[in-house]
């Protein structure tokens, strides 16, 4: 049964060290998510509301200028996504 809740992630570089001041909106996947985006803390920490719980989601990640894509299966609010850029 599908729900909406809220999603936790963490966006950190190659080197496991946090990004700051990211973008990190969702390009496509299950449900509704007009307009969901989100912005990291200094902790690289991210939250996205209102998401359709289960679902496979494109998540697009912009910083300095740069943007990569990265692919996520979510099962419910406790997950947290750890991004890689």
């Amino acid at each position: 049964m599908a729900t909406t809740g809220t999603v936790k992630g963490i966006l950190v570089n190659s080197s496991g060290q946090p990004i700051a001041d990211a973008v990190v909106m969702v390009a496509g996947g299950t449900g509704s998510f007009t307009d969901m985006a989100a912005i990291t803390d200094e902790n690289g920490a991210f939250y996205l509301s209102n998401i359709t719980l289960p679902g496979s989601y494109s998540l697009q990640v912009q910083t300095g200028g740069a943007s990569v894509q990265k692919n996520v299966q979510l099962t419910s609010s406790a997950d947290t996504i750890r991004l890689t850029y």
